[in-house]
């Protein structure tokens, strides 16, 4: 017979954006931290697990700008990704060997209604 425990985990994202007709800015943040088990766990099954590295905490943020002509969008977007993961401990937090990264990227989209 097996028994679960449930993973626990915190986050929020929040997104400002304009309702402008012809030019409309927006913002995007988001952060979601890994809290782990209780502790005794036998296997652990999450998202962010590696061998014996896992995610420790995530956050994104980005800001965009919507060009609108009619049916037609443009939205250039700038966004920075950073993680930060570590050696799994007995409550599945990260802990040792801390390790932080970062990701920078440039979009586009475009979009045509109909």
């Amino acid at each position: 017979q097996e028994s679960y425990k449930p993973t626990k985990t915190s986050s929020f994202w929040l997104d400002l954006a304009s309702n402008n007709e012809k030019i409309a800015p927006g913002i995007f943040f988001g952060y979601t931290k890994n809290s782990g088990v209780d502790e005794g766990y036998k296997n652990l099954y999450m998202r962010g697990i590696s061998g014996t590295r896992l995610l420790d905490n995530v956050w994104r943020a980005s800001v965009r700008l919507e060009f609108k002509q009619n049916k037609f969008n443009i939205a250039p977007e700038l966004e920075y990704t950073a993680a930060k993961y570590g050696d799994t401990q007995n409550d599945a937090t990260a802990g040792g060997r801390i390790t932080n990264v970062g990701n920078f990227r440039a979009m586009l989209r475009v979009m045509y209604s109909f």
